[in-house]
């Protein structure tokens, strides 16, 4: 069994790097908030609460870690993390990768988002930085399963020194659960702070996806469910199921039945998940439609948001910019 026991040193505190690293793409997200927070935000009210939080000088050096999805949220930021690979291998690997890495940092904080339940790196960074004495802060970027990812290799729960929330209901949950109360605190969500500063220029990728100005593009945003119920928790959604019923709804020019917004001469867009399986959708390549349906990823969720005439699907990082961006958005249910 690996342990994540460690005594914290206040003497280290502030005066080694910023240590980040994430997989998935909201808590990059998030990470990328935060280095948008320190090095370009004008918030410095904002900008001070963090740095308390983090106990380091605004000039602290950041090493940034990425793989998988998280590798192309930076490149879209405009900033190039260090990609430690993505193929995460089995855990007692993961552990004493993490455990070098930090000893060879040797930062005063480790930040990370709050990756999901089948993200072996992670918590092994968590466990390796506790076990150095090093501080562990997460900042979710999320309300939903935040305590049901708070554990470590070892299926225990994880206590990090701070958990970053966006609001009190989130906090109250904590509570309920027993944990440490000391240790949640509410902030502004940093991807969300960081799009609402953010300009309105963007690639348009209307003509790359061959769509003509008369036609009303329609943006499904999908999600993870199917691959999320083969690690082991089952969302209360599916993907799958939203998908046929919008194609359904459109092949009646509307964006759900019976009654939902007219759309005419539609042009549906699928965008996966950075972490989903696209073979989910090969079956589109056979199927008939009256209208264009495709599978893209191409561009930032920016460049799709403001490309589209409406943006669908369930609450989402990419659906929760498409509303800070005050694009139309179309919510499906549950």
């Amino acid at each position: 069994m690996m342990t994540s026991m460690g005594i914290k040193n206040p003497m280290n505190a502030g005066m080694g790097p910023i240590l980040m690293a994430s997989r998935d793409p909201g808590s990059a997200n998030m990470l990328v908030g935060l280095h948008w927070l320190l090095h370009k935000s004008q918030n410095g009210t904002l900008r001070e609460k963090f740095l308390q939080i983090l106990n380091v000088d605004q000039n602290a050096i950041l090493r940034i870690n990425a793989w998988g999805p998280a590798v192309k949220v930076w490149e879209h930021y405009g900033w190039a993390a260090h990609d430690v690979g993505e193929v995460e291998t089995d855990q007692d690997q993961e552990f004493a990768w993490a455990c070098q890495l930090v000893a060879v940092c040797a930062p005063s904080v480790l930040v990370t988002g709050l990756d999901d339940v089948d993200a072996i790196r992670t918590r092994a960074l968590w466990m390796a930085a506790t076990q150095q004495g090093v501080r562990v802060v997460i900042l979710a970027d999320n309300d939903t399963y935040l305590l049901e990812r708070c554990f470590d290799l070892d299926r225990r729960r994880f206590e990090p020194d701070i958990i970053v929330v966006s609001n009190e209901r989130v906090r109250e949950g904590f509570e309920l659960e027993n944990f440490p109360m000391k240790n949640v605190h509410v902030l502004p969500n940093l991807a969300h702070e960081r799009i609402k500063a953010d300009g309105e220029g963007f690639n348009d990728l209307r003509s790359e996806w061959g769509a003509t100005t008369d036609q009303t593009l329609v943006l499904f945003v999908s999600l993870v469910g199917a691959e999320m119920i083969e690690k082991g928790r089952k969302p209360p959604f599916d993907e799958t199921q939203m998908l046929y019923d919008l194609l359904a709804s459109l092949e009646k020019k509307r964006l759900s039945l019976p009654a939902g917004p007219h759309v005419s001469k539609p042009f549906l867009v699928v965008r996966p998940h950075p972490r989903e399986n696209i073979s989910k959708f090969e079956w589109m390549k056979s199927a008939e439609f009256t209208f264009p349906v495709i599978v893209s990823s191409q561009g930032s969720p920016k460049d799709a948001i403001y490309s589209s005439d409406w943006v669908v699907g369930r609450k989402s990082g990419v659906v929760d910019e498409a509303i800070l961006r005050e694009a139309q958005v179309y919510l499906l249910a549950d």
